[in-house]
């Protein structure tokens, strides 16, 4: 099967998550929301960014998503991260933030993808989403309602965000 998807004529939309065996629920939710929505002219690979993440989720992970529209890849955050240090202006942030800066190392054979927190349910094919143009920048993003939420109430946090 695997060899039949790299050679195949499909566009290969690449997704990062990032997750961990605690999340692994979550994940499975997103993961389910995208499969539900996919484009059959599309297979999507799916990059696991997890520490600590047990070979029997993996494995549910795998038969979850078993079909010739997805490509499964797990990669050790752990294994990244041992020569990080967390800076100390940053405390508050969780060293799995911290692994979506590799992001770009796991994933150099692609000119971009789609990073995907695990606690979403997607609603459309994220191809639509992979071939929206960038028109030149290095990152798309979207609004966090949470964020902009904060923003409004706690001026604290607004000087936060905006500096």
């Amino acid at each position: 099967m695997w060899k039949n998807i790299k050679n195949s004529k499909k566009t290969i939309i690449p997704i990062v998550l990032g997750s961990s065996n605690i999340y692994i629920p979550y994940l499975s939710v997103c993961l389910q929301s995208i499969k539900d929505n996919i484009n059959s002219d599309s297979v999507y690979e799916i990059n696991i960014l997890g520490r600590g993440i047990s070979s029997q989720n993996k494995e549910i992970i795998k038969r979850q998503l078993n079909s010739e529209n997805f490509i499964i890849k797990f990669h050790n955050a752990d294994k990244l991260l041992e020569k990080f240090s967390n800076p100390k202006n940053l405390e508050h942030l969780s060293i799995d933030t911290y692994s979506r800066l590799f992001v770009q190392k796991i994933l150099s054979e692609h000119d971009k993808c789609i990073y995907l927190d695990v606690d979403i349910i997607v609603k459309d094919d994220l191809a639509k989403l992979y071939n929206t143009s960038l028109d030149g920048k290095t990152i798309g993003a979207s609004i966090c309602a949470v964020m902009s939420g904060w923003v409004n109430l706690d001026p604290q946090m607004k000087n936060y965000i905006q500096k």
